[in-house]
């Protein structure tokens, strides 16, 4: 069992404040749970996150649609990432333990390349986490999209949303990444991703 320090100063801020008391309690327990790990970057299915908070699965899954500037959530692999989880744990101080660095590696290895760790690794970026696998992250901004050609020699790489367009459009025109027509639950939704899905009319608007 680890020690988690969770910030009290949490109660007072605006967006935790306007929560349900249900949503509120998701939070804390995505935060605090035992099957997280360093990175606050893991697996869990809502089934196991509604039977031990005692949350209906329907209250679960509401909430991390209304947490979701604050926890991302894949819904198809049952994958959660606590996005502030590393600043509020181990980023008190300029300087983190290379045993953490070590940790939040081993964490981002377990998870078989998933979208997340794309994020995850530009957010935390100061941290130089050795990770291995971070060019064939979908998603993850290697600088190769800008400036180069495709194979017309025309030196020209292409709008980065005319990119992702194409590949979240299946055959039908619908996004790839949504669970639902109505309800966007994309996996490692970015606001450019948002924004193609709300033009396709499959996702929430920005």
């Amino acid at each position: 069992m680890s020690i988690v320090d969770f910030k009290s100063s949490i109660w007072t801020e605006p967006w935790f404040r306007k929560l349900s008391n249900h949503f509120k309690l998701l939070y804390i327990y995505l935060f605090t749970n035992n099957h997280k790990n360093n990175a606050g970057l893991y697996a869990i299915d809502i089934e196991t996150i509604a039977f031990e908070t005692g949350i209906t699965i329907e209250q679960v899954e509401n909430g991390l649609v209304t947490l979701e500037s604050e926890v991302k959530y894949d819904f198809e692999n049952s994958i959660i990432w606590v996005v502030e989880h590393v600043k509020h744990q181990f980023m008190k101080t300029s300087k983190v333990s290379p045993k953490i660095i070590v940790s939040l590696e081993k964490a981002l290895l377990s998870l078989n390349k998933h979208p997340f760790i794309g994020e995850f690794m530009e957010k935390y970026e100061e941290l130089q986490i050795p990770y291995p696998h971070i060019d064939s992250i979908s998603g993850y901004p290697t600088g190769k999209g800008k400036g180069e050609s495709g194979g017309n020699g025309s030196g020209k790489g292409g709008d980065e949303s005319e990119t992702r367009g194409k590949s979240l459009k299946d055959g039908n025109g619908k996004c790839n990444t949504c669970i639902g027509e109505d309800s966007c639950k994309s996996i490692g939704k970015t606001k450019s991703m948002r924004k193609l899905c709300e033009e396709y009319k499959y996702g929430e608007t920005l």
